[in-house]
């Protein structure tokens, strides 16, 4: 890939797959380069958007993370993962309510994707309204559960 890239340094295609194979080695900062020139020649990249937003919002720069979101969901609306990348995000910034809305967003579009699911718990818990995850992050396998509530301490689950 590299050396295509040297070849034509605008192959978005290449580009993309570099950093999505980046990603996928939790080579954050790689992925965070590569994600951020795909942007640039291609700021209509819902893929790339989101990946960068979920990006930053791990190095914790949650407004730059939000702004990406937001322009990603305004690309691709109603897809489950940008949905959700949205929804953690302002879950993070401390805005459950609007939070939810994501949240339950992707649950409902992707029913069968149990990176999604959410669980409402009863109003005897104290937390009326404020869902129980399944599942913390799409990167998550469904190895790294004990239970629906009880993630197993992994890199991809913690708070």
């Amino acid at each position: 890939m590299s050396t295509r890239l040297q070849d034509d340094p605008t192959d978005v295609v290449v580009r993309s797959a570099l950093a999505s194979l980046y990603l996928d080695q939790k080579k954050y900062d790689n992925a965070l380069t590569e994600y951020t020139r795909v942007a640039a020649e291609h700021p209509v990249d819902a893929t790339a958007l989101n990946n960068l937003a979920w990006l930053y919002q791990q190095k914790g720069d949650l407004a730059k993370a939000r702004r990406l979101a937001e322009q990603a969901v305004g690309t691709a609306p109603q897809a489950a993962q940008i949905d959700d990348t949205l929804g953690w995000i302002l879950l993070a910034q401390g805005e459950a309510a609007k939070a939810l809305t994501y949240l339950s967003a992707a649950s409902l579009s992707a029913p069968q994707n149990p990176a999604y699911n959410i669980t409402w718990p009863s109003r005897s818990t104290g937390s009326a309204g404020l869902p129980t995850l399944r599942q913390r992050s799409r990167r998550c396998s469904a190895r790294e559960w004990r239970s629906p509530t009880e993630p197993k301490r992994k890199s991809c689950c913690s708070s």
